[in-house]
């Protein structure tokens, strides 16, 4: 993705790095998967952050800059990242973010993998797991490829539907609240908070639309930008960022 994304504006600085790809095969061991091996990175996730309200409003606009800028990176890389959520995004002690756990992740264009299926493969207990876990992330995922009480068909998933759970994410982020697993997000959580700007307000009222059509018409490139306007509504600015112009308005 690093050398196939955008590198206009510094978002690959926001990913976590893949370094290698490979195919585990140990008959002994009865294991034949896959292994990523990523970039590790040293910091604490985003859910952390939020529910005990512990930063201020200037560090979440520099917060949800770099996740625009990393998710706009990794959109020019025609990769979805499929599991966009408050605990797959990490804040380092440095300031920087970083969106990570790429391992569920799709090249827009690849060959259909049919219908997402658990592998039948796993322990029971981690087969648990893993559906539960899967399942109290449902409040991220797009109305448009929810599949009732099911599991979602993850194989539909678009740059929209990143967006929509990047909508979700800053929803969480500003309003320091968790949001309970409804179909529609509630936008007056973000009231009682002082200083945010209306334009901002307005972009996570367009990310978390349940109409596609309004996520289609949504720029990343343009959303950084109000969140990297600090200077009036949240402290100092971040860096200027650069157009990458694969959406437009």
């Amino acid at each position: 993705m690093r050398d196939t994304g955008n590198a206009v504006g510094g978002g690959y600085k926001n990913v976590a790095i893949g370094y290698n790809a490979f195919l585990l095969n140990d008959t002994a061991q009865q294991i034949n998967e896959y292994v990523i091996v990523m970039e590790w990175v040293e910091g604490k996730h985003l859910f952390d952050l939020v529910v005990p309200y512990a930063i201020s409003l200037r560090q979440k606009y520099q917060i949800a800059a770099q996740i625009c800028r990393g998710l706009l990176f990794a959109h020019s890389a025609d990769v979805v990242h499929r599991n966009l959520n408050l605990k797959n995004i990490l804040y380092e002690s440095s300031g920087v973010v970083k969106i990570v756990n790429f391992d569920f992740a799709k090249f827009l264009g690849a060959p259909p993998m049919g219908t997402f299926t658990l592998p039948n493969s796993m322990p029971e207990q981690f087969f648990k797991d893993y559906v539960d876990d899967l399942m109290k992330q449902r409040k991220y995922i797009a109305p448009e490829i929810r599949s009732g009480d099911g599991l979602p068909s993850y194989h539909d998933a678009s740059k929209e539907t990143d967006l929509y759970s990047l909508g979700i994410i800053l929803l969480e982020l500003f309003s320091g609240s968790l949001l309970e697993n409804k179909p529609s997000p509630d936008l007056d959580i973000l009231r009682p908070v002082a200083g945010l700007d209306p334009a901002a307000v307005k972009s996570i009222g367009m990310l978390c639309s349940n109409k596609v059509e309004d996520r289609k018409s949504i720029s990343l490139d343009r959303i950084a930008k109000i969140y990297c306007a600090g200077t009036k509504y949240g402290g100092n600015p971040l860096p200027e960022l650069a157009k990458v112009p694969f959406w437009k308005i």
